[in-house]
């Protein structure tokens, strides 16, 4: 494995740009549900980097996706699960390689945020839905979530859900930057 060195900065920017894209895939969902209940098709644009969703022209035409009426709910869910499933894992290689630079990776190693993280990002990369947490002593505590052996025989996604991976990347914000205002709304 390669050593990268991250600062505290590029961190912080990585974790907030993938809190805001699971938001934004929030919110298209949100705009794809709209659109299905109309029965008008959903046209997303991509150019680059940059998207774009009919009615909100303005980009050059790259590629183009256009998911009719009967599959927007069922796509618009897959959308929002696979951004969500990738922000996890982009959260993780950033807090865990500012850690590294930083000389944190013992107390990173340590800390229930970063090893669920880490036993996460190893599922959501291996396409597993296995539990990973390599050799972390547990048991440890995450918020409602007891991060033990085996899980209780429950799987990754019988365990993890949407609600739980935003209170995870928005604790991956609060300790890379405790006084972040995206963190600082969050019960702890």
């Amino acid at each position: 494995m390669v050593r990268k060195l991250v600062s505290r900065e590029e961190a912080i920017y990585a974790v907030t740009a993938a809190h805001s894209a699971v938001w934004h895939a929030i919110a298209g969902f949100r705009y794809m549900w709209d659109a299905h209940d109309r029965g008008a098709p959903f046209e997303l644009t991509i150019f680059e980097d940059l998207i774009a969703t009919k009615p909100f022209a303005g980009l050059a035409i790259d590629w183009r996706y256009t998911v009719y009426p009967e599959r927007l709910r069922e796509r618009a869910q897959e959308v929002v699960k696979y951004t969500a499933r990738q922000a996890i894992v982009d959260v993780h290689d950033a807090v865990w390689w500012y850690g590294v630079t930083a000389g944190l990776a013992r107390q990173y190693s340590e800390n229930p945020v970063v090893v669920l993280l880490r036993a996460l990002r190893h599922a959501y990369s291996h396409r597993a839905d296995d539990w990973d947490f390599g050799g972390t002593p547990l048991p440890m505590q995450w918020r409602h979530l007891s991060l033990e052996i085996g899980m209780g025989g429950k799987s990754v996604s019988q365990s993890i859900f949407l609600s739980d991976q935003l209170y995870l990347i928005n604790d991956a914000i609060f300790l890379l930057d405790p006084g972040s205002a995206l963190a600082a709304t969050v019960h702890r």
